[in-house]
């Protein structure tokens, strides 16, 4: 049940409303989506008939039914909408000039002093404004409710464990049903024992009224209407009770014709075009009629058995036709600085836990650091180590190859030391004459020989000897001269010899043939000289010189 509207529908919402009505507290559960409205759960408890008169007094059997309503619907939320009857609450319209939102409630405060029948300081205020902005002045409609009222049944509800978050009135609950019509339209919402009527077009509440109609049934002649005042009376048989067509009911359409009245009398020019009864309790089968033929303009029914609760959902509707709400400020205050607290609260342990963490987290890292410190400093020493020990390694490596080099060039079968020393003797004159004093052998090729002479013949052919021998690629006479020796070889006296003899010495340069393994031994920079030298000084001749 709801009205039905063009526009976008927003996003689907739950929302639980109370009504406390003559009999029964009625809690629901309705599904919100945009303006459309379906009732989910519904259940209900029975209370007392005066229970609204002495809410005091019987707050824990209401909050034993309130706790069975909601028990009984299975509701579990723990938030939830009221609604307060129209005739305990005043509702009156101002027109004031136009000004910011904080001067409007400054000026429906002091307008609130003239209309509202108890003391402001005592009463929960609240306002709307019902005007057009480009309106010379502001029309406001005021509403008030006692605060005793309102604070013993919000207790009621606090005992129940429900927070309510929302507190509206039966009339502005009603007019929600009907806030899409765009010409006048009243909706008249009948009790055994009271009717709330109000006005709306385009969206705008024009008037709300409450009427007593409970005296008729004990004689009265005339019914009394009214409910600004705050003063309800005792409930009684509904007036309408009984009777055919034509008979009974008369209290109730007159009262209905007086109320209607009262909004023409304010609104002249916007005459009500259509009448809709939400029907709660009426047992006339022919009232519709009664009331068309009397009141001369259509008249509906509308199911009332959740008008008020659904009419709270619609508040809650993305463009409501009323944002009353008789919730006190203090209440609302201290309900935003708990939350607030708690919040606080809460944020203060995130931030606690938050820093907890960190401090892990900047632990972990700063050990995950050291270990890759200690790691990296290991890995260091080891590295160091490595190549400290390759460096040597090579080092090594290098005399090796370098000692190896010396050796294969040393012992290599193409010029062995053997034979180049066998190649000097071989080339020695066999008839003697020739007295060697010193043979250098460089192994990357050069061999020199100084020695000394009988005479130039014997320097000639052991030159040519050489020259023959195939070993050197050259060979040359580098010196030759004439000295003096005393005696035999090696300046030695001989036996029998008295006098100076002139010999002559030379100096032979012979050069072996050149190798490829001698340019890399050279170009490496570890070229080992392996120079051997072979110094005599003896003046004998070597074996094969004069006799083999």
């Amino acid at each position: 049940m709801g009205s039905k509207r063009n526009g976008a529908p927003a996003k689907l919402r739950r929302v639980v409303a109370f009504e406390i009505g003559a009999h029964a507290v009625t809690a629901s559960e309705i599904e919100l989506h945009g303006d459309q409205t379906r009732v989910v759960r519904r259940g209900s408890a029975a209370v007392a008939a005066d229970t609204w008169d002495d809410l005091a007094g019987k707050r824990e059997t209401l909050t034993q039914a309130i706790r069975s309503a909601a028990a009984s619907a299975g509701i579990r939320s723990r938030q939830a909408a009221v609604v307060i009857p129209r005739r305990y609450v005043t509702v009156k319209y101002a027109r004031l000039p136009q000004g910011s939102p904080e001067q409007i409630a400054g000026m429906v405060r002091f307008e609130a002093q003239q209309y509202v029948p108890f003391a402001i300081d005592d009463s929960v205020l609240d306002h709307q404004i019902t005007s057009d902005p480009g309106d010379d002045m502001t029309t406001v409609m005021i509403v008030a409710a006692r605060r005793s009222l309102v604070n013993d049944l919000l207790a009621a509800f606090d005992h129940a464990g429900i927070e309510v978050t929302h507190v509206s009135v039966s009339s502005l609950a009603l007019a929600e049903h009907v806030r899409s019509e765009p010409m006048p339209v009243a909706i008249l919402g009948v009790w055994p024992e009271r009717v709330d009527m109000a006005v709306v077009v385009a969206g705008r509440l024009l008037f709300s009224r409450e009427a007593d109609i409970s005296e008729v049934s004990q004689g009265s002649a005339a019914p009394q209407a009214g409910g600004d005042e705050g003063e309800a009376s005792q409930s009684s048989p509904a007036p309408w009770a009984g009777g055919g067509k034509g008979e009974g009911g008369t209290a109730l359409v007159t009262e209905i014709a007086r109320s209607l009245a009262a909004y023409q009398n304010e609104h002249r020019t916007q005459p009500v075009e259509r009448l809709v009864l939400v029907d709660h309790e009426t047992e006339d089968p022919y009232l519709v009629e009664r009331l068309s033929a009397a009141l001369s303009i259509p008249v509906s029914v509308l199911d009332g058995s959740d008008a008020a609760a659904l009419g709270l959902a619609l508040h809650q509707s993305p463009d409501p036709i009323s944002t009353i709400n008789l919730l006190p400020v203090q209440r609302i205050e201290r309900r935003a600085e708990a939350r607030r607290k708690a919040v606080g609260r809460l944020t203060l342990v995130l931030v606690c836990a938050l820093a907890a963490v960190g401090i892990w987290a900047i632990q972990q890292g700063m050990a995950a650091q050291a270990r890759e410190r200690r790691l990296a400093a290991f890995e260091n020493r080891r590295l160091k180590a490595l190549q400290t020990a390759l460096k040597k390694t090579q080092e090594e490596r290098d005399k090796l190859a370098a000692t190896y080099r010396v050796v294969s060039v040393g012992l290599g079968r193409d010029r062995p030391v053997v034979d180049v020393l066998k190649s000097v003797s071989d080339a020695l004159p066999r008839k003697g004459g020739i007295y060697l004093t010193q043979l250098t052998f460089d192994r990357n090729g050069p061999v020199v020989v100084h020695g000394s002479a009988d005479d130039h013949e014997a320097v000639t052919s052991f030159l040519v000897a050489l020259q023959a021998s195939g070993v050197f690629e050259e060979a040359r006479l580098g010196y030759l001269g004439d000295t003096k020796s005393v005696g035999g070889p090696g300046g030695a006296v001989s036996a029998g010899s008295a006098a100076a003899e002139e010999k002559t010495s030379f100096m032979m340069y012979c050069r072996l043939p050149h190798r490829a393994d001698e340019d890399e031994s050279t170009s490496s920079g570890s070229r080992r000289t392996g120079r051997q030298s072979a110094s005599s000084s003896t003046a004998d001749r070597l074996p094969g010189g004069a006799s083999e």
